[in-house]
């Protein structure tokens, strides 16, 4: 629990008040919405999110979820909503509704007068039925930024179905806000004619002059000028600061509490790099600290979105409301750049746009406590492997969340030359979620332990959107990444005390132009419920360069199975035969296989390149037929997918 000291009446009262706003009894409540951010890292590359209060970089961004919080039970944050052709997405969080951008217009930019031409056009067409779209503040365009993605820096939600690939470059994606930045008394100048954007390429935020150069063929200027424009409908959000005169000030419409620095202050003047940043907090939640700030131990390093609320656009130098004060400079967040990970997040209080700076960098430190933010929980305890290897996956699932993933070994052997392996998958619980089986494998995995004293732990994403994966060798930092169905492959490295990690996008496609020859002996599949031969025949053949050339590759079977809807699994992997090579053996896949037989009709044959530079990998269907789908798995090209759709008829 947290300590509390005796505080002032008007202080218990927005207390309460925000208490109120943590379970949203009052219609006017302004949640932050998370950031989306879902990885931890140190100074320079990803790690396994810290689990406790006095690790090093614990309290970073992706330790806390704004969303969980905010959301009712199992809800996601953001719905696609369709009026005819007009498409639109739901922020559940904000309560927002945004215009979704066409394959037509998507590309579109416009002039100040032509982005309030296009909202008024978007009214008078009534758009999804509506007639009060409007210009975005910039706090409601930054809060839609997805900080967990980089070109484009937003969800997929957000774009169109049929649009081309994301093609826009750096400084192209910058989009219109209806907020105007305020006058510098430092310097006098005028800064009506300046409005603030927000760039959905890399997630910063600035401001420029909305009017036009004279000089109109210059293209790059022209790029600022002529910007993007999102609509959006709803009620903008605000804040309302009281000063609790206690060190703290509470902003009564978000439930978030400052922490106030006053002019004069020392903390005022200390600056700190980013992991400094973090540890700061630990020192004021000491329990053994007296005072405490406000008598509360459960102060944080805010994330970027929160930093973004804190900052009042309509004040200059610094641009926060008097109450919370501070230096027009820049603090830190706990949000991390996606792009490079040695860059965190920070908002200039000059003004209030948003950078990155290198976490090397010394920023100045403001901590919050209370709103939506709750600590993410950690979901199981993980495998030891071995006496000294320990790994883990969490499954995130639409109907239950995060749930433990439950590992299942499938056997290990030693090569002749004195390399170890081990392999296996993780699959969900059927107590968590109906597809759950031993037998319907959501991440296979196979660990090496070689000769030489290198370890691989090698993870291969099957299904579900998305998977966390987690590991842990001797006395080496631990691991950490997700897989999903673009990042299908992990790897996870230790040797000699240091660790590392390296992942491929894949789009389960064989490289353009490939079509090998081989005519493999083959697997014909068959139905669980009968025994009978089906449809489809697998085979797979595997180059082995100077040991024997091409040889057939054998298949063993892993398992099989039938969902609750009626789907069919059938998992196993191939492997060289002892015969052939030397490290051939059935306890040493070099293929991973998973067939899908989906009530609808559709058939997966999903092919996960594991070792060895080449795989040939072959499919039949009819299975009495030639081989009509092949390719080459490589470790450039490690998944590869044949589709087939059944004849009902």
């Amino acid at each position: 629990m947290n300590r509390q000291t005796k505080m002032p009446t008007c202080s218990i009262i927005f207390v309460l008040i925000m208490l109120n706003v943590r379970v949203g009894v009052s219609a006017d409540i302004f949640p932050i919405p998370d950031t989306g951010q879902i990885q931890c890292y140190n100074n320079s590359r990803k790690i396994s999110c810290p689990v406790m209060s006095g690790m090093d970089f614990y309290g970073q961004d992706a330790n806390y979820d704004a969303d969980g919080a905010a959301l009712d039970a199992g809800q996601v944050r953001y719905t696609r909503i369709h009026a005819g052709a007009d498409e639109m997405v739901q922020d559940h969080v904000t309560g927002l509704i945004w215009e979704v951008k066409t394959a037509l217009n998507d590309g579109e930019r416009y002039t100040w007068e032509e982005a309030n031409a296009f909202i008024d056009a978007l009214n008078a067409d009534k758009f999804g039925g509506q007639s009060d779209w409007r210009l975005p503040t910039v706090k409601e365009l930054a809060f839609i930024v997805n900080r967990n993605r980089y070109a484009p820096a937003i969800g997929e939600e957000f774009l169109p179905d049929d649009a081309p690939a994301y093609g826009h470059a750096k400084g192209e994606d910058l989009y219109w806000s209806s907020t105007t930045e305020s006058d510098d008394p430092a310097t006098a100048t005028d800064e009506s004619a300046n409005l603030f954007y927000v760039d959905f390429y890399g997630g910063h935020l600035d401001s420029f002059t909305r009017l036009e150069p004279e000089d109109k063929d210059i293209d790059i200027l022209m790029g600022f000028y002529k910007r993007h424009v999102r609509a959006v409908r709803g009620k903008s959000s605000r804040s309302v600061f009281v000063d609790n005169r206690d060190g703290t000030v509470t902003d009564a419409m978000t439930g978030l509490m400052w922490q106030q620095i006053q002019s004069g202050d020392p903390e005022a003047e200390e600056v700190m790099r980013w992991k400094d940043a973090l540890n700061h907090c630990r020192k004021l939640n000491d329990p053994d600290q007296e005072p405490t700030i406000g008598g509360y131990d459960d102060w944080r390093l805010p994330n970027i979105n929160e930093l973004i609320a804190l900052a009042d656009p309509s004040r200059r130098n610094p641009a926060t409301d008097p109450s919370v004060a501070g230096r027009s400079s820049p603090y830190w967040s706990s949000t991390t750049r996606v792009k490079d990970n040695y860059h965190a997040w920070a908002v200039n209080f000059n003004k209030g746009s948003v950078l990155y700076n290198s976490k090397g960098v010394e920023n100045y430190v403001r901590l919050v406590r209370g709103g939506a933010n709750e600590p993410i929980h950690e979901v199981g305890t993980g495998d030891d492997v071995t006496d000294d290897l320990w790994i883990k996956a969490v499954i995130n699932t639409d109907e239950k969340g995060r749930v433990a993933a439950v590992w299942h070994k499938g056997g290990q052997d030693e090569t002749a030359r004195e390399d170890e392996v081990i392999w296996g998958h993780f699959h969900a619980s059927p107590d968590d979620v109906t597809w759950g089986s031993e037998n319907n494998p959501d991440l296979f995995v196979k660990i090496w332990f070689d000769a030489d004293g290198r370890v691989d732990v090698n993870f291969f994403h099957v299904s579900v959107p998305e998977i966390e994966v987690y590991s842990k060798y001797k006395g080496a930092s631990s691991e950490y990444g997700i897989t999903t169905l673009d990042r299908r492959y992990i790897r996870h490295w230790y040797k000699d005390g240091l660790s590392g990690f390296e992942e491929n996008e894949e789009d389960g496609l064989s490289v353009a132009g490939d079509s090998p020859d081989g005519d493999p002996s083959g697997y014909l599949t068959r139905d669980p419920g009968t025994g009978l031969i089906d449809e489809l025949r697998i085979g797979a053949i595997i180059r082995t360069e100077e040991e024997k050339g091409p040889v057939d590759a054998i298949w063993r079977v892993g398992g099989q199975d039938t969902t609750a809807r009626g789907d069919r699994v059938i998992w196993g992997h191939f492997h060289a035969s002892p015969d052939d090579v030397a490290w051939g053996s059935t306890n040493n896949p070099d293929l991973f296989v998973k067939l899908w037989f989906d009530i609808t009709g559709r058939v997966d044959v999903n092919f996960f390149h594991v070792s060895v530079p080449e795989i040939e990998v072959y499919s039949a269907f009819p299975s009495d037929a030639p081989y009509d789908e092949k390719g080459t798995t490589t470790m450039g090209n490690r998944y590869i997918r044949h589709e087939r759709v059944r004849d009902e008829g």
